[in-house]
């Protein structure tokens, strides 16, 4: 209950100052700010590839929830597959990792880019933490 008071004070601060904008789409649970970042991708799990095409993979930010994440990327990712992606926040000095899972995938032949949509499954209180405190710390 505590956490949820900051995060709506912290939202409607962000919203006043305009910093914070809502997501395309009322269904979202939280607020998502837009942001283009490069971030680092790894498979952690997946069906269909083998242990040599587990790498990492740089990729960019386009938004960012506590829930979750939009992506682009210039490799392509089967569907469900579980992610280790590591964010770097200039506001915290230091890469937050989370974990998600791959809920939508969707192709532009014209950029030759993938955009994905990751929602964050397992995360530590840690990491919520310091999501919320990435997006909602005001801007320099």
């Amino acid at each position: 209950m505590f956490l949820k008071k900051i995060f709506k004070k912290k939202e409607k601060e962000g919203q006043q100052e305009g910093w914070l904008k809502r997501a395309r789409s009322d269904r979202r649970r939280e607020p998502r700010i837009e942001e283009e970042k490069e971030v680092i991708l790894e498979i952690v799990n997946s069906r269909t590839l083998d242990e040599q095409e587990k790498k990492q993979i740089l990729a960019k930010s386009l938004d960012l929830s506590v829930g979750g994440i939009r992506i682009k990327s210039p490799a392509e990712f089967p569907a469900e597959s579980l992610i280790r992606l590591r964010i770097p926040s200039d506001q915290l000095g230091k890469w937050i990792q989370v974990f998600g899972r791959i809920k939508w995938i969707k192709k532009i032949e014209s950029e030759r880019i993938i955009e994905l949509g990751l929602e964050f499954i397992d995360t530590p209180p840690e990491a919520v933490l310091d999501l919320m405190d990435h997006i909602y710390r005001p801007r320099k």
